[in-house]
């Protein structure tokens, strides 16, 4: 009887409703474990010099010391964050506290805590707490009020202390209150009309992620089975949904409200770019899909809040003038009409094309006018070079063993681009970052022009153009490499001119242009593995002897500048000084991603011991994608875009592997993303939407922000994941481009039959 009214998507979206409405009934109160060893508690909780400190463990009964309890000390100011919609009904807080201070009986008051809450522009007085110093801690109890309005902003607790004490010994910290544990459960007595109705909230946001699940499922499956794999994606994000509020609540609450406002933009953003692909013929479809998916980041990040909407930032100026790029497409769309697709294409490219014009001139303008990053790596190598001119050594293997991160540890070929400036400028080392920064802005002029005639121009009636010009200015990351100094850009620039002298058929010239990139990073000699795999051996042969010639003249001119002795001393002696495996969130290779996942508690300070499956784990899986890397690129048949998907996956390949890989180390893999774009629109081959929509995600990962967008320094739980999305975006699009390398093309346009041959005979008689 439902079904005849209500579709089935829909109807699996109420069941989800109703469960996670009686299970809310039935699961009670929530229990934050303050200092729990997942280090959960953090997503909850705001740590600093005034807010909680480092967990802590302890007996849990004195008479009984084989139980223990976690804890943390907090400072004068602590603050806990309550997610919505958690915090939407009414609800009755135990706060388990203790207060002990030396000279006082544990009876006595400790501390006194004046309790308020704050929600963006509200602010509640919600009592007072006298704690005294019990041992195991007492209860304390206040009620919030219910917040029925959604918001992805947290409501925040603040516990402010009328003093604190410092143990000494050493241990400067001012502690104020000793915190175990944070109990909210439902106050039926105060619920009314509006906290039962608040009581919808969760539910309703369980059901809008299920249903947009279901939703995105149609575009990705295949026509004739869809509509059942449909409804299955979507039950088994139900039982996902349920499970996480019954078995990870904890770490599950935070992310609903984010979430249930990150997936139905996602499926509008999907339906949109399928909208303007369809209008759009000669247009690259890569190019639409990753120009509407593109604002999802930053309107992602703002819903995790992470960004300020109201000020001025990169992040909103381009949530600006992406959002207003769509509403003047969109409205060109209406109003062009099917049989007109040139004027909706030019508005598209107008429109794309404007708004990456306007992010790229802030992104860059701020690199300047707020000395992005102060240039830390050019400082540090700058630095290294000056020591060297006055006496010292160009390398500190103390510095590299010790302080990793502020030692010089590239290629003595740096030395080639550093040298002028040392000669100009000597210790002006700001003077020396401005010029710097500037011959890099330049450099682009060439590097957009070689990517021009390598990947753009018209084939089949599609234009590239458009296409080159929109990814290469969205690409975020040059700014960021700007910012820290970096050498990324010279990088990018002898890889597009690799690709050039491929495509030209000179592979002597490519085979060169490779020697200047392994001088500065190493990490792009993978690439030489494109010559070894080719199946042409006059091409293999000319490609290393390139490689071989450039080489030779990078290091004699190295030697000049240098002394050959410091090339010996750098394959000798640094190139093997690899510390243990990064795992702050800038490192975005695998050595990162598993050593993240590895730990319940990432931070960039981490002095633990990393677990001894991580060092076995990383070698074998940086080997299982060489190889399957080396075996796709061997076995796809020589022709021009293939050839380009070669390189492409071998320059993400360099960036997946190593043990170290900053996030801006993705600026060189532009060549990679313009390959797919090209390779995704190559004609004679059906296009799936699947991989248009991980091209367009993948990209606006990579493409977009700087180090801290998502994540400053930590992630617990499922922000451990979380955090390296930028590596998982490049094993996508490396993923993406070993299967286009893997496929055979597909005609999609059947070929007309050839006229029927008539007879000699019969013709006479005609």
């Amino acid at each position: 009887m439902l079904g005849a009214f209500v579709p089935v998507p829909l109807q699996i979206a109420l069941l989800v409703f109703v469960l996670a409405w009686g299970l809310a009934l039935w699961r009670g109160p929530l229990t934050i474990n303050i200092g729990a060893e997942d280090s959960v508690d953090m997503l909850y909780l705001t740590p600093g010099d005034d807010g909680f400190f480092q967990a802590e463990t302890r007996a849990a009964n004195p008479d009984f010391p084989q139980a223990d309890t976690t804890y943390r000390w907090a400072g004068r100011t602590s603050k806990l964050k309550i997610p919505w919609p958690l915090d939407s009904i009414p609800l009755k807080a135990y706060v388990r506290l203790t207060a002990p201070r030396p000279g006082l009986d544990a009876s006595q008051t400790g501390a006194t805590l004046k309790v308020r809450g704050k929600l963006e522009w509200i602010d509640q007085d919600l009592g007072r707490i006298e704690v005294n110093g019990t041992y195991q801690g007492n209860y304390y109890e206040f009620k919030l009020p219910e917040h029925l309005r959604p918001n992805l902003a947290a409501y925040e607790l603040s516990f402010e202390a009328d003093n604190a004490y410092q143990p000494g010994n050493g241990d400067v910290r001012g502690l104020a209150v000793l915190f175990f544990s944070l109990r909210l459960e439902p106050d039926y007595d105060a619920f009314g009309w509006k906290g039962w109705l608040a009581s919808f909230a969760r539910p309703g946001l369980l059901a809008i992620l299920v249903f947009s699940c279901w939703a995105i499922s149609r575009y990705f499956l295949p026509t004739g089975k869809k509509n059942r794999w449909a409804l299955v994606c979507e039950a088994i994000a139900g039982l996902l949904m349920l499970g996480s509020f019954v078995f990870w609540r904890q770490a599950a609450e935070p992310l609903y409200a984010s979430w249930a406002f990150i997936l139905p933009l996602a499926w509008l953003l999907l339906a949109l770019a399928e909208a303007f692909r369809q209008r759009a013929p000669h247009l690259p479809a890569a190019y639409i899909y990753a120009a509407t998916f593109f604002p999802l980041l930053p309107l992602a990040q703002f819903a995790f809040g992470r960004l300020d909407l109201y000020s001025v930032n990169p992040g909103s100026v381009l949530v600006g003038g992406y959002v207003a790029a769509l509403f003047y497409i969109g409205a060109m769309y209406i109003n062009s009409g099917r049989a007109r697709t040139e004027i909706f294409e030019r508005a598209f490219v107008r429109g794309t094309l404007a708004a990456a014009v306007v992010s790229f001139l802030y992104d860059h303008f701020n690199v300047f006018a707020d000395n992005l990053y102060r240039g830390a790596d050019f400082k540090v190598y700058y630095g290294a070079l000056m020591r060297f001119e006055g006496g010292g050594p160009l390398y500190d293997l103390n510095e590299i063993a010790n302080l990793p991160g502020a030692a010089a540890r590239m290629p003595p070929g740096f030395s080639l681009t550093m040298w002028p400036l040392v000669r100009l400028f000597g210790p002006d080392v700001n003077s020396a970052l401005l010029t710097w920064r500037i011959f890099n802005e330049l450099l682009l002029i060439p590097i957009i022009f070689l990517l021009l005639k390598t990947f753009g121009g018209e084939r089949d009636g599609i234009k590239f153009n458009p296409a080159v010009w929109f990814l290469g200015l969205s690409f975020g990351q040059i700014s960021e490499s700007l910012g820290y100094g970096q050498w990324n850009v010279v990088v990018l620039f002898f890889l597009a001119l690799m690709a050039y002298g491929v495509k030209e058929g000179k592979a002597f010239r490519a085979g060169a242009a490779l020697a200047m990139p392994v001088a500065l990073k190493l990490y792009p000699v993978v690439s030489a593995l494109y010559f070894l795999l080719q199946k042409n051996w006059r091409n293999a042969r000319n490609g290393l002897l390139g490689l071989v010639a450039g080489g030779a003249i990078i290091a004699g001119l190295v030697g000049l500048t240098v002394g050959f002795d410091q090339l010996w001393f750098y394959f000798t002696q640094v190139v093997f000084g690899v510390n243990r495996p990064e795992l702050d969130i800038s490192n975005q290779s695998l050595w990162g991603f598993w050593s993240r996942l590895s730990v319940p508690w990432v931070m960039a300070d981490f002095k633990g011991d990393l677990p001894g499956w991580i060092t076995p784990v990383c070698y074998g899986s940086a080997l299982l994608l060489t190889v399957v890397t080396c075996v796709g690129i061997g076995r796809r048949p020589a022709d021009v875009d293939g050839e380009q998907l070669k390189l492409g996956a071998l320059a993400l390949l360099a960036v997946l592997i190593p043990p170290f890989v900053w996030f801006h180390y993705i600026v060189p893999c532009l060549v990679a993303v313009l390959a797919l774009l090209v390779g995704l629109t190559r004609p004679g081959r059906k296009t799936r939407r699947w991989e248009l929509a991980a091209f367009g995600l993948a990209f606006a990962c990579l493409a977009y922000g700087g180090r801290s967008e998502f994540f400053f320094t930590d992630a617990v739980a499922l922000a451990r994941l979380g955090s390296s999305y930028r590596f998982l975006a490049a094993l996508a699009l490396w993923g993406l481009t070993l299967w286009l390398l893997r496929r055979p093309k597909e005609v999609a346009l059947k070929q007309p039959a050839p006229e029927p041959q008539i007879p000699a005979t019969t013709a006479g008689n005609l």
